[in-house]
């Protein structure tokens, strides 16, 4: 072999190798993200869980709007109902930044309808 045949040799290895890095890393950042996901949604299913035993269906606005308002963190009164953060995910599309993640609770006729554990986007183009 000439040197010219060992040097194109050693570039070819040298990026299989970093591709193999970079693959390695991407796939623990892939896990690293599902698993914040899970503990996330497990987190915001203990928070629904707690809402569901302090505000049966029927619950009057009013009476949960004192409770929202009490909450840490992001949340939102909209047309029909509250959506109340208890933390962030990560966004599964690049373009996206991290979601949050957490309780809506439905209300229909100012009284409450449902909960349900959900994520929404906040700064997504």
């Amino acid at each position: 072999m000439n040197w010219r045949t060992r040097k194109v040799a050693a570039l070819v290895v040298a990026a299989c190798v970093l591709a193999g890095i970079a693959w390695n890393r991407h796939l623990a950042s892939v896990a690293r993200d599902e698993q914040l996901r899970h503990v996330m949604r497990m987190k915001a299913q203990a928070f629904k869980q707690e809402v569901d035993r302090r505000f049966p269906p029927g619950t009057s606005l009013a009476e949960f709007d004192v409770f929202a308002n009490q909450q840490t963190g992001w949340r939102s009164k909209a047309s029909d109902g509250w959506y109340i953060s208890i933390g962030q995910e990560p966004s599964g599309v690049w373009y996206c930044g991290p979601r949050e993640v957490g309780v809506v609770a439905t209300f229909s006729a100012e009284r409450l309808t449902s909960t349900s554990v959900s994520s929404w986007g906040l700064n997504c183009l």
